[in-house]
Formats: C-alpha cells, sequence, structure tokens
C-alpha cells in the first residue's frame, strides 16, 4: 500500500503546493495590510497586532496529516465458499482464533480490522444477498 499512497501523494504534489503557496501568500497580504493599518493607528497597536497575525500565521499553517495517518498499512480480501455450517474460524497474528457464525444469506462479507496487536480485532458483516 505504501507505494500506491506515494504515487498518489506524488501525482497531487504539484496541486497541494500550488494551493499552500496561494494560502500562505493570502494569509502573509492580509497580516501586512492589517498591520500597516494598526501601526498608522499607533506604534503600539502596530506591535501588539504583528504579534497577533504572527500568532495566527503560526496557528493555522500546521500540516494536516489526517489523511495519512489514518490510512491502513496493509488490508488482505479473501473469498471462501460458505461452509455448510455457516461458521468460519478466523486467526489474526497475535490474536487467538475466533468463531464467527455468519448471517442468513448467500453472499456475506466479513470485514476483520485489527488495530494494533495488543487490542482485540473488530469484526463486523454484514449481507450482500
Amino acid at each position: 500500500m505504501d507505494s500506491i499512497f506515494g504515487r498518489e501523494f506524488r501525482d497531487e504534489l504539484d496541486v497541494i503546493v500550488a494551493k499552500t503557496l496561494i494560502s500562505v501568500a493570502a494569509k502573509a497580504t492580509a497580516a501586512y495590510f492589517v498591520n500597516r493599518r494598526a501601526r498608522e493607528h499607533s506604534e503600539d497597536l502596530g506591535m501588539l497586532m504583528r504579534l497577533v497575525t504572527a500568532l495566527a500565521q503560526m496557528a493555522v499553517n500546521i500540516a494536516d496529516t489526517r489523511c495519512w495517518t489514518t490510512l491502513p498499512k496493509e488490508f488482505q480480501v479473501a473469498r471462501v465458499p460458505t461452509p455448510p455450517n455457516r461458521q468460519i474460524k478466523i486467526q489474526a497474528p497475535g490474536h487467538p482464533p475466533i468463531t464467527i457464525n455468519l448471517l442468513d444469506g448467500t453472499i456475506n462479507v466479513v470485514y476483520v480490522k485489527s488495530v494494533a496487536q495488543d487490542l482485540p480485532l473488530r469484526i463486523h458483516q454484514f449481507v450482500l444477498r
């Protein structure tokens, strides 16, 4: 998955950089005019506004890494026929085996998520047909 996400990021990098530069330029221009106007009013107000606009720019110019930190490192897919007893057994590394009773239906989807090896597996299922 890392190579797919890396390629996707490289494909979007020019757009990301352009948007960031436009955003930074717009904020810097706004800060410049606010500071100039405040300085025309009084030197103390100008100094205070320079501090406020600098702090505001620091606060809003933080990289948003949420989309990269929430992506899975790995995912796996398996297609298996439904057993006659409608039970499947799943065993993930570092976890004990788990027996899952399948819902009534001809096509079942079982979604197993492992957030960390020391936490229990999250298991969800639904029926397509």
